[in-house]
């Protein structure tokens, strides 16, 4: 959930705040949200009193304590300036905040005039108890609901996880990480020396043992049992079962990418030996056609999300330069007016995987030889990076190169420096 507000003595620019699912509240009137409370907590131990405040995001509009219109709109005129109070609509957003102590699994609320008395540490820069942005429509706060219910957490207070349902493979995943971990530390080859190989004292008491700490020495040898051969070094080694754990590390990450609808390449390291051999860049799309499916349903939800607060952060700014709530903001000389019922804001997310510089020549050079791309629209694809004078220069030049118009773009340019110098020498023109 995100809110916005501004104070003054903090920033001169209005703030953004973030809020989990803990610590809010929407009120819903026929599936739409009418209003969202945000919660904060304190407790006073030395007067053992605890305390909450509620600050509420809405707009003017009829409530059950102002059933009527002319009520509402008296109750809000009362927060604003007197030059501003005419101006107060239905619709406007609003801010109220109300403080409550906890008794007893009671909420007794406290009135503003008496909030310093009470908890003046829940004050936060509060002023006055409700404010009003008059001619501001629509809320400051934006709701951004969770996926619920949670299987893997009944009653949570936050949504579901895109990996719900696969808790076990992640159990698994750490159990095999310790697994693998442990048989390269202690599956390692042993070596066995014979103990006449050891250095010995005069009464025939091994020495040198030290040098054979990470080893065994094999106790003497009956050389009847050896038939006569001479004591040699032996090698025990165990079972590499590395191969073993890989094969269920992969199972296991196919399965929690399956659940969360993401190709495993995605993953990069964590999913080697998911590669195709004979990968290249021309089959990255269709080797992560899950990742790139998934992504754009998650900018689907997020663009239109992130537009209306980046909208209405912006119209906030406006109405707090225009409204005398701030006399200047760093780096900001002015602000012009805007017509914020036709304004919009765009937010772009980059490709997930861009294609390379070949790709596009070939891809585009082929379009033009087929007659189904111009050149202006390939020398923008192309050249993607260039700015559109720059793109603007290269298609004059290769319509010139090959014959296809009689106009050179240089002497073009020359001409109109020339006719601007005559015009500097003979004045103004009538």
């Amino acid at each position: 959930m995100i809110k916005l507000s501004f104070d003054r003595q903090i920033s001169p620019f209005p703030i953004v705040e973030t809020a989990d699912a803990r610590l809010f509240s929407v009120t819903k009137e026929r599936g739409h949200t009418t209003a969202i409370t945000f919660h904060e907590w304190y407790s006073n131990a030395k007067k053992n009193k605890k305390y909450r405040r509620d600050e509420i995001y809405t707009t003017v509009r009829p409530t059950s304590v102002f059933p009527s219109n002319e009520d509402i709109l008296a109750y809000a005129r009362q927060w604003v300036y007197k030059e501003q109070r005419n101006a107060v609509e239905l619709g406007d957003a609003i801010i109220t905040n109300d403080l409550y102590e906890l008794k007893d699994s009671k909420e007794i609320p406290i009135k503003f005039d008496d909030w310093n008395n009470h908890c003046p540490e829940l004050m936060g820069g509060i002023a006055q108890e409700t404010y009003v942005f008059p001619g501001l429509k629509g809320m400051l706060a934006f709701e951004k609901p969770n996926r619920l219910p949670n299987k893997d957490f009944p009653g949570s207070w936050y949504g579901e996880s895109d990996y719900s349902g696969v808790l076990s493979s992640f159990d698994k995943l750490d159990e095999l990480y310790s697994e693998n971990t442990s048989e390269v530390r202690e599956n390692k080859s042993i070596y066995v020396y014979p103990i006449e190989w050891m250095d010995k004292d005069d009464q025939g008491k091994v020495t040198g043992k030290d040098k054979f700490k990470t080893n065994y020495v094999s106790p003497k040898v009956d050389m009847d049992q050896a038939q006569g051969k001479e004591p040699a070094a032996t090698v025990l080694s165990g079972s590499d079962r590395t191969d073993s754990f890989v094969k269920k590390w992969r199972m296991e990450v196919g399965m929690i990418c399956a659940n969360a609808h993401i190709s495993p390449t995605s993953l990069g390291g964590l999913a080697a030996g998911f590669e195709s051999i004979v990968a290249g860049p021309e089959s990255q799309q269709e080797r992560e056609k899950d990742t790139i499916d998934t992504r754009n349903e998650m900018i689907g939800r997020w663009g239109p999300y992130l537009e209306s607060i980046l909208l209405k952060l912006l119209e906030l700014n406006s109405f707090l330069l225009n409204n005398g709530y701030i006399d200047e903001q760093p780096g900001i000389e002015s602000m012009p007016d805007v017509d914020f019922d036709n304004c919009n804001v765009r937010v772009q997310f980059p490709d997930y995987a861009k294609a390379s510089d070949m790709e596009l020549i070939t891809t585009w050079g082929q379009a033009m030889n087929m007659r189904v791309a111009d050149i202006k629209t390939a020398v923008e694809r192309i050249y993607r990076t260039l700015s559109s004078d720059q793109q603007q220069e290269i298609v004059d030049r290769i319509k010139l190169e090959n014959g296809l118009t009689l106009d050179n773009p240089e002497s073009l340019r020359m001409e109109d420096l020339i006719d601007q110098n005559i015009n500097n020498e003979g004045g103004e023109e009538e």
